[in-house]
């Protein structure tokens, strides 16, 4: 059967131990673009993450601009990046690489069957779970986490994304249901209000699928969710 069985044969431990440290933003790693001068750096006592996830193949050069030499990265394919944030998600939420399976296929479900309930719940065991010794209590490791989470349910995930307005979240594309996510170290009232006020739905306005924004707040000192809010869009006006 095809497999990842290049990736389980040489899992990057180091590697991920080194992201979570230095609290990587993994959600950066798709189409990563650097200086072409940084590739030949090897100051072990100050290594570039992004230089050794190049040199130790798990990043690859996609294109090089001549003019101002900078390179873009991304996975050299789909096994690697799967797996690579499959170990990573198991590390962060200590799980082992096996039992993620069902966790992700209850989070699918979820979403497909608009039960965000079920979904928040989920979310909220899932960092319920996380131990305290390793647990970062700031907006990034948040954000790291939920972005790990995104990637494993396996539909059509896009983060951090640039509008003219500000930056969304998340949006996560369903067959039938767009979700448009913020999530905020505060009130997931803010976060809500947020998504409206900037309007960041009008560039989905055109799909033909349903659109729910979704605000998730979370709680520094729980170290989890504190609560969330969602509204369904009126497309017609988008403003109730």
């Amino acid at each position: 059967d095809f497999g990842d069985y290049w990736f389980r044969s040489g899992t990057p431990s180091f590697l991920i131990k080194l992201l979570k440290k230095n609290s990587y933003p993994v959600s950066s790693l798709s189409q990563l673009t650097i200086n072409k001068n940084l590739v030949d750096r090897y100051e072990i006592d100050n290594i570039d993450i992004t230089v050794l996830l190049l040199q130790t193949g798990y990043l690859t050069i996609k294109y090089k601009d001549i003019l101002t030499n900078d390179i873009t990265l991304d996975f050299p394919n789909f096994e690697v990046e799967n797996s690579f944030y499959n170990y990573l998600f198991a590390d962060y939420i200590e799980k082992n690489y096996t039992e993620n399976s069902s966790i992700i296929s209850l989070l699918q479900n979820s979403l497909e069957k608009n039960a965000l309930k079920d979904f928040i719940t989920i979310l909220t065991s899932i960092y319920s779970n996380i131990t305290y010794h390793q647990f970062k209590a700031d907006e990034a490791y948040f954000h790291t986490v939920f972005f790990l989470i995104l990637k494993m349910i396996g539909f059509n995930i896009e983060c951090e994304i640039l509008t003219n307005q500000g930056r969304i979240d998340a949006v996560i594309k369903t067959n039938k249901t767009i979700y448009i996510i913020e999530f905020k170290i505060s009130d997931a009232v803010e976060a809500l209000k947020q998504i409206k006020e900037n309007k960041y739905y009008e560039k989905y306005l055109i799909e033909k699928r349903q659109i729910i924004l979704l605000g998730i707040g979370f709680n520094q000192e729980k170290r989890n969710i504190e609560n969330w809010e969602s509204k369904i869009l009126n497309k017609a006006n988008p403003q109730q």
